[in-house]
């Protein structure tokens, strides 16, 4: 009897273990580990943090602006500064993350500005967008062609259209709207201008993706 009873004992605390242990399968390769917020502040501060980590990189992952404030309801004046730190973090390091489950022939996802970097500076002596304090840069070979002055000094996305003649370019301020605008490529001059929050149904045609 008593060595039956120390065998339940045993067999019980080893099933209790090794449920204490396991991981729900849902949660396993969620994403690589370079992906975690990591450790930047202490208590509430990381928890500021790490909200808008994960703002962040949901707002680059399905291609929205770099906007912090959109999540206002989830800081005050006491955690804004962490939750800004995080979400700009998430958001301009975000790579995007295929799935084996995809067909990566097929699978395109969000654009970020670092997508948009690689698909506008394919080839050797192509035209390249380069952002600056204040606009954007267009060199060839290594060659400024113009400098883009942009309507807000902090410009987050641009992409070239029409066989890269013309380049759409959104900037923002510390504060207040965006600002979309189209430039030639080869002179600088400014084509068309319309605030991020107006665009609506796709319109202007070439302002499309840039909207708020």
């Amino acid at each position: 009897m008593k060595r039956t009873v120390i065998l339940s004992l045993i067999s019980a605390a080893a099933a209790a273990f090794t449920f204490s242990s396991c991981v729900d399968p849902s949660e396993m390769n969620y994403e690589p580990s370079h992906y975690a917020p990591g450790k930047q502040y202490s208590g509430a501060n990381q928890n500021a943090y790490d909200a808008g980590y994960r703002a962040g990189r949901s707002d680059a992952r399905r291609g929205a602006s770099m906007n912090y404030r959109r999540y206002s309801s989830e800081f005050n004046g006491n955690s804004q500064n962490q939750f800004k730190h995080g979400y700009e973090v998430a958001y301009r390091n975000y790579t995007p993350h295929y799935s084996s489950s995809y067909n990566n022939s097929s699978y395109s996802p969000s654009y970020t500005q670092r997508d948009y970097n690689a698909r506008n500076t394919q080839g050797s002596g192509s035209l390249q967008a380069v952002v600056a304090q204040g606009g954007v840069r267009i060199t060839q070979g290594g060659k400024k062609i113009c400098f883009i002055r942009t309507a807000s000094p902090n410009v987050e996305r641009h992409h070239f259209i029409n066989n890269k003649s013309q380049i759409v370019i959104k900037s923002r301020g510390n504060h207040g709207p965006a600002t979309v605008e189209l430039f030639d490529t080869r002179t600088g001059t400014l084509k068309g201008k319309v605030l991020a929050y107006a665009i609506r149904n796709g319109q202007p045609s070439w302002a499309r993706g840039m909207q708020d």
